[in-house]
Parts: C-alpha cells; sequence; structure tokens
C-alpha cells in the first residue's frame, strides 16, 4: 500500500512539474511578444516624435512655467519671500536647488538653456 501511495505521489509531482515549467515557458513566451511590440521603434517617427510621445504627460510650457513661476529643476512653485537666485538668462531656481546643481555640475551653466555663468550668482529675495 505505502509503495502505491508513494508512486501515485510521484506520478502526480512529475505532472505538476511539467504543467508549472510549461505554464512558465508560455509566460515567458507571452511577455517578449509584448515587449518586443513596445520595444520595435516606428521607422517613419522622428527623435522629437518619439521624445513628445515619451514625455507627453509631463510637458510644461515656457509660458505656464513663467505664469506660475516654477524652479527649473525641481519643477516646484516659488513662493512669495523665498530665496531665489536669478540668472541673466531670466532663469528662476530656488536657491537651494541652484547651490545642488553648482555642486554637481562639471560646469556650472544654466540648466535650461546652457549660456549664463551661475558660479557668482547672489541669490535674491522675491516679494510679489
Amino acid at each position: 500500500m505505502i509503495f502505491v501511495s508513494i508512486a501515485l505521489f510521484c506520478m502526480l509531482a512529475g505532472f505538476a512539474r511539467k504543467y508549472w515549467i510549461k505554464a512558465r515557458t508560455t509566460t515567458y513566451e507571452n511577455m517578449s511578444d509584448k515587449y518586443e511590440a513596445i520595444i520595435e521603434p516606428d521607422p517613419l517617427m522622428t527623435l522629437e516624435s518619439c521624445l513628445e510621445e515619451a514625455f507627453a504627460n509631463y510637458y510644461v510650457d515656457e509660458e505656464q512655467m513663467m505664469e506660475e513661476r516654477l524652479c527649473h529643476l525641481c519643477m516646484e512653485g516659488i513662493e512669495p519671500a523665498q530665496k531665489v537666485s536669478r540668472l541673466p538668462c531670466d532663469h528662476e531656481f530656488h536657491y537651494v536647488c541652484s547651490e545642488a546643481w553648482k555642486i554637481k555640475a562639471k560646469s556650472p551653466t544654466c540648466p535650461v538653456c546652457c549660456s549664463s555663468e551661475i558660479a557668482d550668482v547672489q541669490p535674491v529675495v522675491i516679494v510679489v
């Protein structure tokens, strides 16, 4: 009787193993098909259109940034009476953000237009 029980257990374990391997393989094959469809680029798309499509949910136009007075580094609002670094190119950053950018950047230029040196810019307090 024990021999029959062990034989049945081994058969069930074998079937379960085969089923498990088949299920895993099928899942990976389905996943790879989906990923290939996502990764394959459209040959008619340009780099600009790919970037626009990829970042469509994160696009903020310059007028909106100027109206809302956003820091161009952290993308958070600049509140009245906050310490701000304003560059000669009129881009504004929180003072803390601009200091962090100066430390991280090898050549401290404006992170938006890359034109102005920010090494010697003094903080300004904005009053609205």
